[in-house]
């Protein structure tokens, strides 16, 4: 089956999606296990929206987590599924991942999320679980918009306070200081005459090493216009943009602008 949630941070097929499943060209056999972009924290809640296709019938709602490779059940019913009716005869869910209870028996290692449906089981692309030194190296994202994006239908009521949260590997440089002035030069004297100075703060965002599924992600992210990152306000300022590395393990950046932060004098 083609992969479920396409251009997400998590997407599904009945294996377990592979960088390959989506660019299946020659990397030199750089491709690792440092691929996760996702990252469970132990205490925390996610959620991420999943539009079903026409094919694919729920068995039940909940959503289990199994260790990657062997898919042995690590924890039933981590999460669960909830309906949202888009159209007649057409549904697609919104995940709920709760990680507040005793994580004490999980090893920080790759797992992946299973769907139980009709006829057998859907699995995820790896997810990472840390349980320390987490803090440096990845943020929570929060994000939603006011009109649909691709299948994603913010404006219906039932997703009116729905947000994708998830937390994912990055690194934020220092912030830089982006300045305008508008002058004029006085006719008489030549002297430069300042009319109005404008000052806004922004970030420039790396993506460690991730596969091509994480990178689909970031760049479906960058797309929603209200965004959070550890909980402040952030706008687009330059678009996602692969890195260093290999088609199928590269590193990523963009930038973004600090909407906490801004400055104006008009002379």
């Amino acid at each position: 089956m083609s992969l479920l949630n396409r251009f997400g941070f998590i997407v599904f097929n009945s294996t377990g999606p592979e960088c390959w499943d989506l660019v299946d060209l020659p990397d030199g056999g750089a491709f690792g296990m440092m691929s996760a972009a996702v990252i469970l924290v132990p205490g925390e809640t996610y959620s991420f929206y999943i539009p079903f296709d026409s094919e694919v019938t729920l068995a039940n709602t909940t959503i289990d987590l199994v260790i990657d490779g062997s898919k042995s059940l690590a924890w039933a019913g981590i999460g669960t599924l909830t309906a949202i009716n888009v159209q007649a005869g057409v549904k697609h869910y919104s995940a709920q991942i709760n990680m507040v209870a005793n994580t004490s028996n999980l090893l920080p290692v790759y797992y992946r999320f299973r769907l139980n449906v009709s006829g057998g089981s859907l699995y995820s692309n790896r997810v990472l679980l840390k349980k320390a030194n987490y803090a440096d190296t990845t943020a929570l994202v929060s994000y939603r918009n006011t009109r649909p994006i691709g299948p994603i239908a913010y404006d219906l009521p039932a997703l009116a306070n729905f947000r994708n949260v998830l937390r994912v590997k990055c690194q934020i440089e220092a912030s830089k200081t982006d300045a305008s002035v508008e002058d004029y030069e006085r006719i008489t004297t030549g002297v430069k005459t300042t009319v109005e100075i404008k000052g806004h703060l922004f970030y420039s965002v790396k993506t460690p090493t991730i596969d091509p599924i994480g990178h689909e992600g970031w760049r479906t992210l960058l797309f929603h216009k209200d965004l959070l990152i550890n909980n402040r306000p952030f706008a687009l300022k330059t678009g996602y943009a692969e890195g260093e590395g290999t088609a199928k393990l590269a590193t990523g950046s963009f930038e973004v602008w600090d909407l906490a932060y801004s400055a104006v004098n008009r002379c």
